[in-house]
């Protein structure tokens, strides 16, 4: 875990712009924003871009673990986004159900 943590405060300007794309790239993959085939390019271009940042990792396997922790974090955040939207229409669509 110490060398995790160690590859995380030695990161390059490269490894940031790799992490960005990645992570934009990402998220339009699995969006609607774009049609079928931006998402297949969006698909491998974050593909590419968290290979391109676990390569520049000193140890490879460590880029491959944060790039994990960014799937699972932006997992969460979207678990955490859908659930407020949840709480914070109940009540209007529970409404909209009762009312023919």
């Amino acid at each position: 875990m110490v060398d995790f943590t160690h590859n995380l405060e030695t990161m390059g300007a490269e490894q940031y712009v790799l992490a960005f794309v990645f992570l934009g790239s990402y998220a339009l993959a699995l969006g609607g924003f774009v049609g079928m085939r931006g998402r297949l390019v969006a698909a491998a271009v974050a593909l590419a871009s968290a290979a391109g940042f676990a390569g520049f990792s000193s140890p490879w396997e460590d880029g491959v673990m944060v790039a994990a922790m960014a799937l699972i974090g932006m997992g969460l955040f979207t678990a955490a986004v859908w659930a407020l939207w949840a709480v914070a229409t109940w009540q209007h669509r529970r409404v909209a159900r009762v009312a023919p």
